[in-house]
């Protein structure tokens, strides 16, 4: 799960543009978040192909724009200017695996 969310970032990183640390729109919570919640829209997505694929990624891309009230362009733009930074990116990266551990305890722990 995890290689295909950075083979995706790594690819987003080879539009890199010149931008200060904190150029950025949003705060560190909603990078996280946001993060984390297209890790699992890949995931979710990964074994369909073509147009429903691309449905779904629209859908789910959708989705996360509404509910963390970002929009994904604008996303994508500070994380290539936040992967010029190779730690404060890895921080990030962990922290929403961290925050996806997070939600799996506590969905298991309503099952029970």
């Amino acid at each position: 799960m995890k290689y295909h969310f950075l083979i995706y970032i790594a690819a987003l990183s080879m539009f890199t543009s010149c931008a200060t640390k904190d150029d950025f729109e949003f705060d560190r919570e909603k990078y996280v978040a946001v993060l984390a919640d297209l890790t699992v829209q890949g995931q979710l997505t990964k074994k369909s192909s073509g147009t429903t694929k691309d449905s779904l990624d629209s859908l789910y891309r959708a989705q996360i724009e509404e509910i963390h009230d970002i929009s994904l362009i604008k996303y994508e733009s500070d994380i290539k200017k936040i992967q010029l930074d190779p730690e404060r990116y890895k921080a990030l990266v962990e922290d929403a695996f961290d925050l996806l551990k997070s939600r799996e305890k506590e969905l298991v722990k309503q099952k029970k």
